[in-house]
Parts: structure tokens; C-alpha cells; sequence
């Protein structure tokens, strides 16, 4: 999951603060928890549907919570699929 944080902010116990590369990225919304996994099979089934290929270099993807004070039902996540150009 993706959380902007402050600079001054400090990670306790197993969370960690990573600066995310730029890049390319797909895209896709999702609404509630349980649709998370589905989300990222749409985006694999559009990858495999384009001139793109997955950017290993980037990986993993992200997922970014826009909703986090609300019921699990109702969060509304972006998913970030690290992409680049296959055509050469």
C-alpha cells in the first residue's frame, strides 16, 4: 500500500519508507478490498494486450489507498503497474 508521508516521518516495526521511481505506470481504480486481486488481473490481461511489457527494473507494482478511513468494502485503491515501451 502507498502513503505519502513527510520528510521527518520515521518507520517503526515491519513498515517502511522507500522513495518510488519514476516511470511509466499503468493505472487502474478499484472499489473495496476484496476487488484488489482482480484489479491486478485486468491490468495483466491489458499488458498482454499492448505494445508494453512489464518494466522489471520498477517493479514491484503499488497499490495506493485514496479512501484509508473507511469500511474495507468502501476504500477505493489505484494500482501502479510499472510498464515500458517493448518496441525497440
Amino acid at each position: 500500500m502507498l502513503i505519502n508521508v513527510e520528510p521527518d516521518v520515521e518507520p517503526e516495526g515491519e513498515v517502511q519508507i522507500k522513495d518510488i521511481p519514476g516511470g511509466l505506470y499503468a493505472v487502474t481504480r478499484v472499489k473495496g478490498v476484496w476487488n484488489i486481486f482482480q484489479g491486478w488481473v485486468y491490468l495483466d490481461e491489458w499488458l498482454s494486450s499492448t505494445e508494453y511489457e512489464l518494466d522489471e527494473e520498477n517493479e514491484p507494482g503499488l497499490e495506493e489507498c485514496i479512501t484509508p478511513f473507511v469500511h474495507e468494502d468502501e476504500k477505493i485503491f489505484d494500482l501502479y503497474l510499472p510498464i515500458k515501451s517493448s518496441v525497440k
